[in-house]
């Protein structure tokens, strides 16, 4: 009845073409229904926190003028870096759950062997994940970021260790592997995720 009385009120065909997309998601087995919820969005902040609502169990409808390809989140790309190494605790938390959770997208766990890096642009093709090595440019004196133990290949460079046309220039680096996000493909595989192919 919902869906029904949704489809009612839409009036633009792209409304209607997204709340009818909502059908095949009904349709696929769920956890016990823990409630209802409408996500507003269907970007990748929208459909990721529809695809998270739906996994614990809510019956989930996004309400959007448009999906992928045709989002705001389809022309953007994240890496994945701290700002603030003197952040609160559940800061910290939340910034090391993300990074592991991007690693296991990317098919390259924490703790897990090193993976070929061939082998990694293969996968983010499908995932819109991988891993690039990265570096922060940071003074001596501020020592280790506390994520500097939960990321893969993390080195401290300083003085011959750091790249020849930085020597001099920079006084040492944060070196470690980072997911890079292409956004575009993230969005359309967490879109086939909560709809299948639309």
């Amino acid at each position: 009845a919902v869906l029904d009385n949704a489809l009612a009120l839409s009036r633009s065909p792209a409304r209607r073409a997204v709340v009818a997309s909502t059908a095949a998601m009904e349709r696929t087995a769920l956890p016990k229904c823990h409630g209802r919820a409408i996500v507003v969005g269907g970007g990748v902040i929208g459909l990721s926190t529809a695809v998270l609502l739906r996994r614990r169990g809510f019956r989930v409808h996004v309400v959007a003028a448009a999906f992928s390809p045709d989002t705001t989140s389809d022309g953007a790309a994240a890496y994945w870096e701290p700002l603030f190494d003197d952040a609160p605790e559940n800061y910290r938390r939340w910034c090391i759950d993300t990074y592991a959770a991007l690693c296991r997208v990317a098919g390259v766990p924490v703790g897990g062997p090193d993976v070929p890096a061939a082998e990694q642009r293969a996968r983010s093709r499908t995932t819109g994940v991988t891993l690039m090595r990265g570096s922060h440019y940071v003074k001596k004196e501020e020592g280790l970021p506390f994520f500097a133990e939960c990321v893969r290949g993390f080195r401290y460079l300083e003085g011959d260790a750091l790249p020849k046309q930085l020597r001099g220039v920079e006084e040492a680096a944060w070196s470690f592997l980072a997911p890079l996000v292409d956004m575009s493909v993230r969005s359309q595989t967490i879109q086939h995720e909560i709809y299948g192919a639309m």
